[in-house]
């Protein structure tokens, strides 16, 4: 076999809240500008991010990088995997044709044929990360023991605040009764840890919905039982 340390000191960046060095990927193809990688979906985010971070550094920010990453089942066919994962790419690009240096994520939604995931990688390794840090550090999910002060996030929740968030993107308002309704059904015991809980929820439903809802999306993901490739 053969291994490879990344150099960690290029990116903080983990989409799981833990440093894992030895990610769990191969490499299907690497040649010109290209790169296709497969393996468990959030080392292959994290992936991402170390590679677009060390271009960055390689080129002096004065070329930009743009991928695409989708989720799929591991008996997926491989070359559908490299089809489609090509195809949020070329969304990627299309992001804003001015700057590109974009990531789509998880898929294209049937209804409008874009990716509703995608985001300048500044934009995604701090706007969604940084909400997915707090999801994971405030909030315990289903059959998970531990710390009692923290909110219990059931994945019954986790996907209505989902289906809330993803109305208010298409009518481009939240209702916000339903969505203060749900927030008060979630949060069961009143602490600091949920009073912080409440407040970043509602705060950004209002004004962060995008990626609050990438964010809750990775969650899910992370909390999946089944595993899948990317």
């Amino acid at each position: 076999d053969i291994k490879g340390e990344a150099d960690t000191s290029i990116s903080n960046f983990y989409i799981n809240n833990e440093e894992n060095k030895e990610k769990r990927l191969v490499i299907i193809y690497s040649g010109g500008d290209d790169v296709f990688v497969v393996g468990a979906w959030a080392d292959v985010v994290n992936f991402a991010v170390d590679i677009r971070e060390a271009f960055k550094k390689f080129t002096c920010g004065k070329l930009t990088l743009s991928g695409g990453t989708g989720l799929f089942s591991v008996k997926y066919p491989l070359f559908q995997i490299a089809s489609q994962s090509g195809n949020l790419e070329d969304l990627a690009k299309k992001y804003d044709e001015d700057k590109k240096d974009a990531i789509a994520l998880f898929g294209v939604d049937e209804k409008n044929g874009k990716c509703n995931h995608t985001y300048h990688w500044d934009e995604f390794s701090k706007d969604v990360a940084s909400k997915v840090k707090f999801l994971l550090e405030t909030c315990r999910f289903d059959n998970e023991k531990g710390d009692d002060f923290k909110v219990l996030f059931s994945a019954s929740m986790m996907y209505k605040f989902k289906m809330l968030l993803e109305e208010a993107e298409q009518k481009h308002f939240i209702n916000i009764a339903r969505f203060a309704y749900t927030l008060a059904r979630t949060v069961k015991k009143e602490n600091a840890k949920s009073k912080q809980f409440k407040e970043n929820m509602y705060k950004w439903a209002n004004s962060e919905r995008k990626s609050l809802l990438t964010a809750l999306e990775i969650i899910i993901y992370l909390n999946r039982k089944e595993e899948q490739n990317d």
